[in-house]
C-alpha cells in the first residue's frame, strides 16, 4: 500500500502537513465512514461476529473515533477554516 503524495493535503507555514499522522487520519477515516455511509444492520452483526463483539461496542468504537477527529480539528484546523 502506498501513501497519499504529499500533495493531497494543505500545509501551511505555520503548521505541520499533518495528513500522514494515523493518530489523527484513523479516527478521522472511521468518523467520515459513519457519516457517509450507512451501514446495513447486516454489516454491523458483520463487524460484531468478526471482531467477537456486541453492537454496543462497535458503535462505542465509532463514537469515540469521532470524539477524538472533533478534538483533532479544534486543535489544529483553522477558525476560518483549512484541511488536515
Amino acid at each position: 500500500m502506498t501513501e497519499p503524495s504529499k500533495d493531497s493535503a494543505v500545509e501551511t507555514a505555520d503548521s505541520p502537513d499533518l495528513s500522514h499522522d494515523m493518530d489523527i487520519q484513523f479516527p478521522r477515516l472511521l468518523s467520515e465512514i459513519m457519516a457517509t455511509c450507512e451501514l446495513t444492520s447486516t454489516q454491523i452483526d458483520d463487524l460484531c461476529d468478526s471482531m467477537d463483539c456486541d453492537r454496543d461496542f462497535i458503535y462505542f468504537i465509532f463514537d469515540n473515533a469521532d470524539e477524538e477527529w472533533q478534538r483533532q480539528k479544534l486543535l489544529h484546523c483553522p477558525p476560518n477554516g483549512g484541511q488536515i
